[in-house]
């Protein structure tokens, strides 16, 4: 049985509509015997076989998971009318389909694949669901059968998805109401019909990926320092200079004669050889795009906007050379992601070509998992990772090519793409081990890798562009007090590490002075606890004593008292009357998300205590402590406990509504 067919080609499409119907007359018979709603499995596999070959590539054995992801995430919500419920019944049918072609030896990658296949769907069902309402991923078909609208004369009409059963109506019925939908949708204004049709032609976002992580900006003087040491924005800069106002003749295709060829590549120190020897071959250089670094450095440039040509000159570009340098560091690397790392050294038409523009758009990807601060990975993790999505990319390739010669092609084109990188100063590559391979060229393995400053400055929003979401923190060594003390709560840094980076050129008391007053205007339990915890680490506690003796004064009084106790700044007789629950409330409340940990961390507090802390707790006046006393009454493990901070809930409730009347 054919099972392969071009869609494009439209020859097939007769033998494409025999073969499905033959195989879901026998999928029809299997199902019967396993499923009681087998009708709708082999109805949604026949819509899964019109979508391969109508939308897809037409192959009816050979699948991955990016092709049933698109079918399930993207086309299905865009195109099939029906209620997210429906999301579960195709999930049915695509699993159903997947096991009856491997048990009936026709899908590609046997049992292996098939298991694959069908733990994935199990894992996109919801997602399925979710996408088979999410209005933003409608047609316009679709989107014109959900739109609310009202009839002439004034009353709501019912949109397909809010009918009970469209079976139960008759294809009279079916067309009088699509036909009174469509003339009340085109009664509507221009801008309301405009915005139901638009989203329909734009472009899907990529989905949002929540990563549990804060990224660190650099300060600009780290950016400068950083971009002034990358080989790409120091060469692009000195082909500016060269070019000069008066500019450099090119040839007509916009290529460098061979004389320029050659001084700008001892100029610039790109590392391009011209005349190179291969082997026991000299090879003569006919034209500049031969020199591939010295290439790459012309066409990120003019990707830049650094130069202009001007009938056959390339001029430098005085907008962009009078610039901020960080801006025209920031331009030079969105110009080589723009032409690409592998992309620079020309694309190939056919297979090569396609892998690089792949690994090209997977930079972003590549870079996210660096992003937090002082990490480091190894580059074998991101070949590992391009191979998984070369795979899915091009299915068949490795079966053809083998695994080793599959596994070098992508090792070769990932350690090349990084190589790139390094030269731009986005990365700091370390470990490699490099031989010389056939004709003298080197081929490296290994090896980790970390963002640069530069890197860290520009890839964020490359990042947050494929779909990662995750927080970022600005530059802390002049921000305010505040966004120091969220950067230490909320980003896993040492107090040392924080205060190294922040206010460096002033003085301990007004860097105590200013967290002191973020700690006597909190409102929030961590921002207390994080400000009392980097007023400690200054270390200077003389400096420090009197900012926080003003804290008496505010919500952070039992922080204060703790404090001077502590280190020995004051005694009982002194501070003794603002000692409160307070402190361990906060402690606690900032564990609100963890309820093990709180219970725990609760119960160790109430064994090294003197008296009962859930009956000092229900006195103290804060706005986390019924929040904190409900989590003790679900969670503590000794249930009398448990059944005294409920209890507790309710009398502090009661006390401070009577407190603030």
């Amino acid at each position: 049985m054919q099972l392969t067919f071009d869609p494009e080609g439209g020859d097939d499409e007769g033998q494409f509509r025999r073969t499905s119907k033959r195989l879901i007359g026998e999928m029809r018979e299997w199902v019967a015997e396993r499923f009681e709603d087998h009708g709708e499995r082999a109805a949604s596999a026949e819509t899964f076989l019109s979508w391969r070959y109508g939308y897809s590539n037409g192959d009816l054995a050979d699948f991955q998971r990016a092709d049933i992801a698109e079918f399930l995430l993207e086309w299905c919500p865009r195109k099939v009318s029906a209620r997210p419920e429906a999301a579960y019944d195709f999930c049915d049918g695509v699993s159903a389909f997947i096991e009856f072609m491997f048990l009936t030896d026709r899908l590609v990658g046997g049992a292996g694949r098939a298991a694959e296949l069908m733990a994935f769907v199990v894992e996109t069902r919801d997602d399925a669901y979710a996408a088979m309402g999410d209005r933003s991923k409608f047609g316009m078909a679709k989107s014109l059968f959900a739109t609310p609208l009202t009839g002439s004369d004034g009353s709501p009409l019912a949109d397909l998805f809010s009918l009970p059963s469209l079976d139960d109506l008759t294809e009279s019925d079916l067309r009088a109401l699509m036909q009174q939908r469509m003339d009340a949708f085109n009664a509507l204004p221009f801008d309301q019909r405009k915005a139901v049709t638009d989203p329909s032609f734009a472009r899907p976002s990529p989905p949002r990926v929540e990563l549990d992580f804060v990224h660190f900006a650099p300060s600009i003087g780290d950016v400068e320092r950083s971009a002034s040491e990358s080989r790409l924005v120091t060469a692009v800069h000195g082909l500016v200079d060269a070019f000069g106002t008066r500019g450099m003749v090119v040839t007509d295709s916009g290529n460098f004669k061979l004389a320029d060829a050659r001084r700008l590549v001892d100029l610039l120190s790109t590392g391009d050889t011209v005349d190179p020897v291969r082997g026991s071959t000299a090879h003569t250089t006919r034209s500049s795009r031969e020199l591939r670094w010295l290439s790459l450095v012309a066409d990120v440039a003019e990707e830049a906007r650094a130069y202009e040509w001007i009938k056959n000159r390339f001029v430098a570009n005085p907008e962009w050379s009078a610039l901020p340098f960080v801006e025209r560091a920031s331009s030079i690397v969105d110009g080589l992601l723009a032409v690409g790392p592998l992309g620079s050294r020309g694309a190939p038409e056919g297979f090569f070509g396609e892998l690089r523009e792949l690994l090209d758009d997977g930079v972003a990807h590549w870079m996210v998992g660096v992003l937090p601060r002082d990490e480091r990975r190894d580059l074998d993790d991101v070949v590992e990772f391009a191979r998984l999505v070369a795979d899915e990319r091009f299915p068949g390739y490795r079966a053809r090519w083998g695994d080793a010669s599959w596994s070098d092609v992508i090792e070769s084109e990932i350690q090349d793409l990084f190589h790139v990188l390094e030269f731009a100063g986005i990365v700091e590559l370390a470990g490699r081990e490099i031989t010389l391979g056939r004709y003298g060229v080197p081929e490296r393995h290994g090896g980790s890798f970390s963002l640069t400053p530069l890197g860290h400055h520009t890839m964020p929003s490359y990042a947050r562009d494929a779909g990662y979401v995750f927080a970022e923190i600005g530059d802390l060594s002049t921000a305010a007090a505040i966004a120091v003390v969220d950067a230490f709560r909320v980003g896993d840094l040492p107090e040392a590490d924080v205060l190294a980076m922040w206010w460096a050129d002033r003085s301990t008391s007004e860097r105590a002075e200013a967290l002191g007053s973020v700690a006597a205007e909190a409102n929030n339990p961590g921002v207390r606890l994080g400000a009392l915890a980097l007023l400690d680490a200054l270390g200077d506690h003389g400096a420090v004593e009197p900012v926080v003796r003003q804290l008496l004064d505010s919500s952070a009084s039992g922080h204060a008292a703790l404090f001077l106790l502590s280190h020995g700044l004051a005694t009982d007789e002194e501070v003794g009357m603002f000692l409160s629950i307070g402190p361990l409330v906060d402690i606690l409340a900032t564990l609100l998300d963890d309820p093990q940990e709180l219970a725990l961390m609760f119960s160790e507090a109430q064994e090294r205590a003197d008296g009962d802390l859930i009956d000092d707790m229900w006195r103290h006046d804060q706005p986390e402590t019924a929040l904190v006393l409900d989590a003790l009454g679900r969670h503590l493990p000794d249930k009398k406990r448990a059944k005294a901070a409920r209890k507790a809930a309710m009398q502090h409730r009661s006390w401070r509504a009577n407190l603030h009347r």
